[in-house]
């Protein structure tokens, strides 16, 4: 139900896997020093690193050619900086080249040797989800696994797993391992939101335990929700709380939450049929028709939408005549 929901991405992965700032001095011999380096560094390194900032900037603005040039260009420079490595990867699988993109990623992981456990682990995370995402589940296990060798309170390795246990249908481990993710970060947002949607989810198939999971899934949206700025949270969220307060028989509240998503990003037909079924459960006929006519111009074939149009019509026909006064 929540392949409606358009979620914006803008390259998290860069930012997560930023280049540190450069700050250098020049020195005698050709050489320069950079905040966090052990030593002096040479020329192509400095450049190395140059470019890659001005790749990873050129992706922030979405110009993913110039990106990928500079990108390509750090790389030649200096073949064995593993942060040029990493970003280039980047470029090459958000352009579809998914093999080129695991080449250049693997290579970042073996130059990464040595260097702090955090950066190699955010390498074998970044690994595990791209593997995940072409359908090698096996393999994005054991680059969790890795990840977790190296550093077993790294948030994003366990959020990793418990996505890979999703994909299996393993239900109640993929459950045991986002409560270990949110016991080491209790406000990682990505851990909040997709345990409330797999609670969700396990509530269509465990009649028996419908409800317990729809409250639990409520109770994660409302801490998730916290973590925001109060009117910024995402759509995501708010249409999911929306469908959750539906299903607990809580039509003003589904009603407002679903307002609230509509109004926070493009709505789809999805949506607004939502909508209009929190509006019509709440009584309010009037409401619920312009959200179905709202999703059928939208969308003038969507089958659930057409349904519930010839109930809010009933429901309008059914209404007694306003009093005169």
């Amino acid at each position: 139900m929540l392949t409606a929901q358009r979620q914006q991405r803008r390259f998290p992965h860069f930012r997560r896997l930023a280049l540190p700032l450069l700050a250098a001095l020049p020195l005698l011999g050709g050489c320069c020093w950079l905040f966090g380096s052990k030593g002096p560094v040479s020329d192509e390194l400095l450049t190395c690193r140059q470019l890659s900032i001005k790749g990873a900037s050129a992706l922030e603005r979405g110009d993913l050619e110039n990106g990928r040039q500079l990108l390509a260009q750090a790389v030649e420079t200096c073949p064995v900086d593993p942060d040029a490595r990493r970003n280039y990867a980047e470029v090459l699988w958000r352009q579809g080249e998914r093999e080129k993109a695991l080449s250049q990623l693997d290579e970042a992981i073996r130059l990464s040797a040595g260097s702090l456990e955090t950066v190699t682990c955010e390498l074998f995370v970044r690994r595990g989800e791209m593997l995940l995402a072409l359908g090698r589940a096996e393999s994005a296990l054991a680059s969790a696994a890795q990840a977790l060798d190296l550093d077993p309170k790294f948030t994003p390795a366990w959020r990793l797993r418990a996505r890979l246990m999703r994909f299996s249908g393993a239900g109640a481990q993929a459950l045991a391992d986002y409560h270990r993710a949110l016991q080491l970060d209790p406000k990682d947002q990505e851990s909040l939101m997709e345990l409330a949607e797999l609670h969700w989810r396990l509530a269509d198939r465990d009649p028996a335990g419908k409800n317990d999971h729809c409250q639990r899934s409520l109770a994660l949206l409302q801490e998730l929700g916290h973590t925001y700025p109060q009117g910024q949270e995402p759509q995501r969220v708010l249409f999911l709380t929306g469908l959750v307060q539906l299903e607990l028989n809580r039509s003003d509240e589904a009603a407002t939450a679903l307002a609230a998503a509509c109004r926070a990003g493009s709505a789809d037909a999805e949506m607004l049929y939502h909508l209009a079924r929190a509006e019509l459960l709440a009584g309010r006929s009037d409401a619920a028709w312009q959200a179905v006519q709202h999703a059928l111009n939208i969308a003038p074939a969507h089958p659930a939408s057409l349904a519930l149009r010839d109930e809010v019509q009933t429901a309008l026909a059914m209404r007694p005549p306003t009093s005169l006064r």
